[in-house]
């Protein structure tokens, strides 16, 4: 199960989710009650360092449009197989990728249109 989580989240978030330094804090529970990681957890959130400020939104919202997307691509079975690179900066999208056929690029460019108006492909064909 932890593999397919680790295959999941490097395909969806193009991250290594078991690299320590993507974390703010890491807390084991074998050595912490769950009550007491929620207080600590609680407490740390509500400092001024993790306030959130209109650029974090912004980044947040385009992280959350372009694992969307890619989830989605993911999910339907004509571009399951595919291997895409999603952007998102300030709410436009960009796919970059290579795809056998007409009816794949027209597949992504329809999902990604259905989770954002302002979605750009950029497919290259391969014969």
């Amino acid at each position: 199960m932890d593999n397919d989580r680790k295959k999941w989240t490097q395909y969806i978030y193009a991250v290594d989710w078991t690299d320590p330094s993507l974390y703010d804090i890491v807390l084991n529970l074998e050595n912490i009650t769950l009550a007491d990681a929620c207080d600590v957890i609680a407490e740390l959130v509500a400092k001024d360092r993790f306030a959130l400020t209109p650029e974090s939104q912004a980044l947040l919202e385009d992280l959350a449009l372009a694992s969307r997307i890619r989830a989605n691509l993911a999910m339907h079975t004509s571009t399951e197989d595919l291997e895409v690179e999603v952007q998102a900066r300030a709410g436009s999208v960009s796919i970059l990728g290579k795809t056998p056929s007409r009816y794949q690029c027209r597949e992504i460019d329809r999902i990604a249109k259905a989770c954002s108006r302002r979605a750009e492909t950029e497919l290259t064909r391969v014969s």
